[in-house]
């Protein structure tokens, strides 16, 4: 699991969540995406909860990187908490099973 703070810097919400999208697509192999849930908090706030599936590139000295024989799946959420930034936070796993089971 893991936490980011994006900071908006005149983005609005949905597009930092495009923008991280087009970021870490570009990063790995295979991915995909599916849509988990959207919707907005009692206090007003936004957010969007996607699942993702794809597999890690592995660096080189070389200018070009190994797709590693792994997946990987992961939720991920956003939550719009002020007009300065936006909170990601990811659970990750090997195992689909266990984003199946520990995800709204």
């Amino acid at each position: 699991m893991y936490v980011q703070v994006h900071f908006k810097s005149g983005r609005s919400f949905e597009k930092i969540v495009d923008d991280e999208k087009c970021l870490f697509a570009e990063r790995v192999d295979g991915y995909r995406e599916s849509i988990l849930r959207r919707g907005t908090l009692k206090t007003g706030a936004p957010y969007f909860v996607k699942k993702l599936r794809y597999k890690p590139l592995i660096e080189t000295d070389s200018p070009f990187s190994i797709v590693a024989d792994n997946v990987l799946h992961e939720a991920v959420g956003f939550l719009d908490v002020s007009e300065h930034f936006v909170i990601l936070i990811a659970l990750t796993s090997e195992n689909e099973w266990v984003l199946k089971t520990n995800t709204p």
